[in-house]
């Protein structure tokens, strides 16, 4: 068996990448900063400084690392290590200074390492920055050290909750606002916590800052730092809550989805970010995805890391988090954890491990703004960009023979004559193996033991069937954009689509887009005052889009929404008021936009399923967050999340159908193959689980039979018990048929 996301296996049949099933685009690859940054940022040996800075930045030369966290250190107390005061933080790299040291005195010399790190990486061409806090400062706690609380005990002292000048929230709000206006840096987020539901931050633990905080106090610290921030008219968005597990169940307690989960309605709006670290998530999460997508969350793997140097851990996270959680950005704990490289930080050197060459093998071609596509093996990753016409397919074989692989490619409009071949294993560092041929709508290789495979496609074109709208087609109705703020008309720019497009510089100004459809394309200028722009669809979460170029080019493909539900959705464009170091403006461009009225496929997001025998909604009993929790059919409550579902491909021509309310599969029980088997929810079990998996299949009057990957048996609502179950397919059965009604 080849290792991989649990439960995966090679896949017998050919593995099909289809570019009609369109998911996220790719904000970033990143690493947070913090301990080393904080001890490489002050070597004197330059040269050996700059070769670790160009290795994990440069895009051209290195990792290309874009997406940067920075660490706001709480400080340790300047008297640890005294009597009746607890330990020093330990190794000196690991103890970040804060900028407010006592109580109303800000030192913003403070910190000058790790903010020399986050200037030398922008400058090589990282654009985005996320700020993050382990603890508050010492002084604000009830231990009286930023290592912790007492026996791991919540550690914010009551007095500094809220958002006055003393307060917690107040302190990092005012550092983002330093940040931005005295040293031009704007942070797209802040997230006020890590791993705040974890009992291991005590004081007297000298490894790092830390501080737990109960689900209360985590809903109240997401609303103060809302409130401490709203005033100062940054572009600085909240994040939470950095927990430790994805969370393969919304039930899962101290885990990213089950934080999310228990929030209230106020806490879940102030979140612009959904972040999460991805320890023990070694198969991802549809339930943390799914609840992304219902609140409109931008979805990012903050942090990750492991003692593993080969990069098999590596691969694997990346595989499992890409394939079912879906974030938009995936970062790294720290350079040496995992072990992309062995820093020295006593001798200011550092050298490489095999793991920096696996994750190059992501990094170099799949770019910030590839969107990435629905792939049937698990093992592999696929991700296109319209505007340059490049396929990326990245797959893993950590079995120790050869793995045969064939990938069709039969929905593309055009590929070119080969595919590069890039691979890294234990005697390959990112080594050119020269090219591959590809015929007949695909190709085929052989993948050596133990190896990470890049395949770069050029000249792939996937032009589906649009209409065009110009960004001169005003109004609030179909097909018009609809300004909001100070966008500005210029009638005469040669190159654009109809010589003429809009602009605005103004931090939330925004565009609003309707079109009825499966997916929106959007195409604008790259300019060198170009900024960052976000798009969303129909309230959902963000995607980020820098327009920043050396030299200015018009009319270029800038992004495609995921494959949507067939109907009528809104594209919201925002200008963020972030810009990449390199620009000198922050002006976001609107030319047109092409709508794609149908792909053939029923489109991914959030449905209700109706049965056509009795009318009613397919749900899960009494709202059951439990494994096995009881899948039937109820009469429609609005606003109910366990009738709705969300419909994932799989690559392969099936779906997940995940509860919106739990995060658990549609399944058939035990896995059975029987007439009258029962259907109820179960956690993702991993691909290889394909009685969690679904085929939809038109009927010819609107109605789809809704199949069984596994048995082949068609999801019913029982004749005779009226409960839900799997039944061969009988012609004409209502009972067997489902309308799906879009919802999100």
């Amino acid at each position: 068996m080849v290792a991989g996301p649990a439960g995966a296996r090679s896949a017998p049949q050919p593995i099909t990448v289809d570019a009609a099933m369109a998911n996220q685009t790719l904000d970033g690859w990143g690493t947070s900063l913090c301990w080393f940054a904080e001890g490489v940022g002050g070597w004197s040996n330059a040269a050996n400084r700059d070769a670790l800075m160009t290795a994990l930045f440069d895009p051209g030369s290195g990792l290309g690392l874009n997406y940067l966290r920075y660490n706001i250190g709480g400080g340790n107390d300047p008297l640890c290590g005294q009597p009746g005061h607890n330990a020093c933080i330990a190794p000196w790299y690991h103890n970040i200074p804060g900028y407010e040291p006592s109580p109303g005195a800000y030192d913003w010399t403070q910190d000058p390492n790790q903010r020399w790190v986050l200037a030398d990486a922008m400058s090589l061409g990282a654009d985005l920055a996320e700020a993050f806090s382990n603890s508050p400062p010492y002084w604000m706690t009830n231990s009286g050290t930023s290592e912790g609380g007492v026996n791991g005990a919540p550690n914010l002292a009551s007095g500094y909750y809220g958002t006055g000048a003393d307060s917690f929230a107040n302190y990092l709000a005012t550092v983002a606002q330093h940040f931005s206006q005295d040293w031009g840096i704007r942070f797209h987020s802040l997230e006020p916590m890590n791993e705040p539901g974890q009992s291991w931050w005590t004081a007297g633990d000298t490894k790092q800052e830390g501080c737990a905080f109960d689900a209360a106090e985590q809903a109240g610290t997401i609303q103060d730092l809302t409130g401490a921030l709203g005033p100062l008219g940054l572009a600085t968005q909240v994040s939470a809550m950095d927990e430790y597990q994805e969370g393969t169940l919304n039930s899962s307690a101290n885990t990213a989805a089950g934080d999310f989960y228990g929030y209230d309605g106020t806490a879940r709006g102030d979140i612009a970010s959904l972040n999460t670290h991805a320890y023990q998530s070694t198969i991802g999460s549809v339930a943390l995805y799914t609840s992304a997508l219902r609140y409109g969350k931008r979805l990012g793997v903050s942090e990750w890391g492991s003692g593993d140097d080969t990069g098999q851990d590596l691969s694997e996270q990346i595989l499992a988090d890409m394939y079912l959680t879906r974030p938009s950005a995936w970062t790294i704990w720290q350079p040496d954890w995992p072990g992309l490289v062995h820093i020295d930080y006593s001798n200011q050197s550092f050298t490489y491990n095999e793991a920096y060459y696996v994750f190059e093998q992501f990094t170099k071609f799949i770019r910030p703004g590839f969107q990435f596509l629905a792939i049937s093996d698990p093992q592999s990753l696929a991700a296109y960009n319209a505007r340059t016409q490049t396929l990326v397919i990245v797959s893993a074989n950590w079995s120790g023979s050869d793995r045969s692989l064939n990938f069709q490619l039969d929905n593309f409009n055009s590929l070119g004559a080969q595919a590069q071949v890039y691979q890294t294993s234990a005697s390959e560092n990112f080594a050119s193996l020269g090219s591959v041929s590809i015929a007949n709508g695909g190709f085929s290789y052989s993948a050596g033991p133990d190896s990470v495979t890049t395949f770069v496609l050029s000249g792939t074109v996937y032009a589906p069937a649009a209409g065009t709208v110009n960004d001169n087609a005003i109004g609030s109705g179909l097909d018009q954009f609809n300004y909001s703020g100070n966008w500005s008309y210029n009638n005469q720019q040669p190159g654009a689509y109809d010589n003429d497009d809009h602009v605005s510089s103004t931090t939330n100004d925004s565009l609003t887009f309707q079109f009825q459809g499966q997916q929106a394309r959007y195409y604008a200028s790259l300019a060198p005052d170009g900024g960052i722009l976000a798009f969303s669809v129909d309230g959902g979460p963000e995607t980020y889009v820098d327009t920043y170029a050396p030299a200015p080019s018009n009319n270029v493909f800038l992004f495609a929404t995921q494959t949507l539900p067939q109907g009528t959705h809104t594209l919201t464009v925002r200008v963020t008021g972030l810009k990449n170091p390199a620009s000198s403006g922050y002006n976001v461009p609107a030319d047109r936009i092409d709508v794609v009225g149908s792909v053939g496929e029923v489109g991914q997001g959030i449905y209700k399923l109706v049965n056509e025998q009795n009318g009613r909604d397919l749900e899960v009993n009494s709202a059951s967050l439990a494994d096995g929790g009881a899948v039937d059919t109820y009469t429609e409550v609005p606003g109910a999340n366990n009738e709705l579902w969300n419909l994932m491909a799989a690559g392969d021509g099936s779906y997940r159908i995940v509860n919106v309310n739990s995060g658990l599969d549609l399944e058939v029980s035990g896995a059975g193959t029987s007439n009258g088997d029962a259907v109820d929810q179960w956690q993702d079990s991993g691909s290889s689980y394909t009685n969690e998996r679904w085929m939809l299949i038109a009927d010819g009057e609107g109605a789809y039979r809704v199949v069984n990957l596994n048995s082949g048996l068609d999801l019913e609502v029982n004749a005779t018990t009226s409960v839900v179950d799997q039944w061969q397919d009988v012609s004409g059965a209502k009972n067997e048929r489902w309308t799906l009604i879009p919802v999100f």
